[in-house]
């Protein structure tokens, strides 16, 4: 499966504006960091996003934040992903608009983290993020899972980031079937 990863070694070096496009059949099983949309360790990214887009039939998850900081990720509809299917990677991410999509049939895959065996629509690490309008329905298991951890985690770790002691960002208006 196709995938596009977005990777630059500081804030604003790179500019991802993905919108109106149709992903089907995307992402790499077994493969982490293998997904059909990916912001990886970019930082502050003020002039991304990824809009309006179709993303389904994914092997990998449909679009992952990494490493960065105020991506919008609106209007998107995203069907029968495996594994989470909008996810918040290193709890590091903050700063970030997740509103208005529509997530449906999340599916559990053996072939990620041992937390995609039961996967979540939105799968939340740090809650210093905007997340408001979405709806999810038939997930494998959540709808919204905030899984927060004391320190940040992956190649992000810092032992001076605790997420769970972090304050909530924006948690409104969200549906879960």
């Amino acid at each position: 499966g196709a995938q596009i990863m977005l990777h630059s070694p500081g804030d604003e070096s790179v500019v991802g504006k993905i919108e109106n496009c149709e992903f089907f059949d995307v992402g790499q099983a077994f493969k982490l960091g293998r997904y059909p949309l990916h912001f990886h360790m970019v930082g502050t990214v003020t002039e991304s996003y990824i809009k309006n887009n179709s993303i389904h039939q994914t092997y990998n998850r449909a679009t992952t934040l990494h490493g960065v900081h105020y991506l919008e990720i609106s209007g998107n509809v995203m069907y029968k992903a495996m594994g989470h299917t909008v996810v918040i990677e290193d709890a590091i991410e903050t700063k970030n608009l997740i509103e208005n999509n529509l997530v449906v049939d999340t599916r559990a895959s053996n072939s990620l983290l041992n937390t995609d065996q039961i996967p979540a629509c939105f799968w939340i690490t740090n809650p210093d993020n905007i997340i408001r309008g979405n709806h999810c329905a038939g997930s494998a298991r959540y709808g919204f899972w905030f899984d927060l951890q004391t320190t940040s985690t992956g190649p992000s770790f810092d032992s001076n980031i605790c997420p769970e002691n972090t304050k909530l960002g924006e948690f409104s208006g969200n549906v879960a079937h």
